[in-house]
């Protein structure tokens, strides 16, 4: 491996090649097949005075003997009836799924496709797809294929083998066509006539086929609007929300009835020869005359005015008065002089011009001599009065999805399986499967799991509080003694002498004290008082 072989002499002009032999065996693959693959560099090679090089590469594949005993068979028998009777000469194309593989297979009535490499335990499902359906109904029904699967959730494959029954019922549906005129076809109600190329039948007339993405309307192709939008019969405008309407720029209000909308708020509709001036419908006044507010009044020329019947020099005075002690309306005395009203303006929305108030919000309308308000649907923002903007759509719900015309559709979500679930593609649900447990363990409904098995003792044994060993059944222990384990050892002194006494030997013997009798009474330092006689079954302890 890496070595170069030197071959000499060759002189320059000869065409030279390689050829490998038998490469010997290895045990690099351990239990599997390895297979060699050998590859040349480019040959043969010119002779050149400083010579030439072939480049040998060998790689080695491992590959694995699948063992008979691990794999079974899957057959997939396909069944298709009409009225009972058998379709033959037919065949079908299915998706097979087992573990992560998929696989487009086909079957036929008769002829079922087998599967022969599949390992034991794989959970395996067939789908079939959509077959042509044979010409076998009468003229005007349709057939349609009704399709079952048995087993109907797929299968787990067991050492002997699993088949999966597909069962095909031909079933036809509609009305039988009757017979029409010359010239004419049956629409599933009457019998229409055959219509003029580029036009089609659309349930009353023939109608012209309009091209992409436009719509017949009953007069023209018109465009297909795009979404929030409609046609008008002239062009594709906005879809206003309710109680608004499109007038060329934005949806403005619907004005109720008598009136009309003026740019800026809805005003009333006045009769003929009337105007609208803010507060009613006055009448239209002739040239050289102007509303008073009561009548028509003719126009005087300036530092004039009208006195109900002429046009008279102009004077704050009322008329009449000699002192300036009264003034005329919209004047009032200031050092005996008349001097014209200053309104009280509404500083947030005017500001004064002259003796008068005047909007300072671009847009507004006044509403009366000293306020000023934006139309109706506009809002003042920045100075100006804007348009309110249009409601936002209403929210989607988690499983939904809004689609080209802003509407909310539901959407099927495929689920995330947990462990030892799988996912039902018919049903789109998650399946507990049961897992297969490995040596020395059972799968226990309680615990949804594999558990250990428990040991099994042989007779004369039981088992240990570990669970996992086996002690022998041994008799009452002895007096004096307790079972630790499988042994009997000699109980400790708490547990079976009183003090004073202490354990010896397995004996409970009374402790003697210096200077008393043996029951340890210093009062009775003869040792004659009952107790135990010196040296009889006393025993002396060493620091007491």
């Amino acid at each position: 491996d890496g070595q170069t072989v030197n071959y000499l002499p060759y002189g320059a002009g000869f065409n030279c090649s390689a050829t490998e032999g038998t490469i010997p065996p290895t045990n690099a693959c351990g239990n599997n097949t390895p297979v060699w693959t050998t590859t040349y560099s480019a040959q043969p090679v010119a002779m050149t005075p400083a010579g030439e090089t072939i480049t040998v590469t060998n790689t080695l594949n491992c590959e694995i003997i699948p063992n008979p005993e691990s794999i079974a068979t899957l057959t997939i028998k396909k069944v298709a009836l009409f009225k009972g009777q058998p379709i033959t000469n037919q065949t079908f194309d299915f998706n097979l799924s087992c573990g992560n593989s998929v696989q487009q297979v086909q079957a036929g009535v008769g002829v079922p496709y087998v599967q022969t490499d599949i390992p034991v335990g794989s959970d395996c499902d067939v789908s079939e797809l959509p077959a042509p359906v044979p010409q076998l109904c009468p003229q005007g029904q349709t057939g349609i294929w009704n399709t079952s699967y048995a087993p109907s959730e797929g299968v787990t494959i067991p050492a002997s083998g699993a088949t999966i029954t597909v069962t095909n019922i031909l079933q036809c549906t509609g009305v039988v066509t009757p017979s029409c005129p010359p010239g004419m076809f049956w629409t599933g109600n009457i019998c229409a006539p055959n219509c003029p190329p580029l036009t089609a039948w659309d349930g009353t007339f023939c109608k012209p086929t309009c091209p992409p993405l436009t719509t017949w309307d009953g007069n023209i192709c018109r465009p297909d609007c795009p979404p929030l939008t409609a046609w008008d019969g002239n062009f594709c405008k906005p879809t206003c929300p309710p109680l608004t309407e499109w007038d060329g720029n934005f949806c403005k209000p619907t004005c109720p009835p008598l009136t009309a909308w003026d740019g800026n708020f809805c005003k009333p509709t006045c009769p003929p020869l009337t105007t609208w001036d803010g507060n009613i419908c006055r009448p239209d006044c002739p040239p050289l005359t102007n509303w008073n507010g009561s009548m028509c009044q003719p126009v005087c020329p300036p530092l004039t005015e009208w006195n109900g019947s002429i046009c008279k020099p102009w004077s704050p005075f009322k008329l009449g008065d000699t002192k300036p002690d009264t003034c005329k309306a919209g004047f009032h005395l200031e050092s005996n002089k008349c001097v014209q009203d200053r309104e009280n303006c509404d500083t947030r929305t005017t500001k004064r011009v002259g003796s008068s108030c005047v909007c300072r919000i671009e847009g507004a309308v006044k509403i009366n001599k000293t306020t000023c308000a934006c139309p109706t649907g506009t809002k003042e923002r920045d100075g100006a009065c804007r348009r309110n903007p249009p409601p936002p759509p209403p929210k989607c719900k988690a499983d939904e999805r809004r689609n080209g015309n802003g509407v909310c559709v539901k959407v099927q979500v495929t689920p995330k399986c947990g462990r030892n679930e799988k996912l039902n593609r018919r049903t789109n649900l998650c399946e507990f499967v049961q897992p297969v447990c490995g040596r020395n363990q059972v799968y226990s409904k309680s615990a949804k799991a594999c558990v250990n098995k428990e040991k099994v003792c042989q007779q004369g044994f039981k088992l240990a509080p570990n669970r996992k060993a086996c002690w022998p059944i041994v008799k009452e222990c002895p007096k004096g003694t307790r079972r630790i384990g499988d042994k009997c050892l000699p109980r400790i002194q708490s547990e079976t002498c009183r003090f004073p006494n202490i354990l010896v030997g397995g004996r409970c013997l009374k402790i003697r004290r210096p200077g008393g009798n043996g029951d340890g009474n210093p009062r009775d330092p003869k040792g004659t008082g009952g107790g135990t006689p010196r040296g009889e079954g006393g025993v002396k302890i060493p620091g007491l």
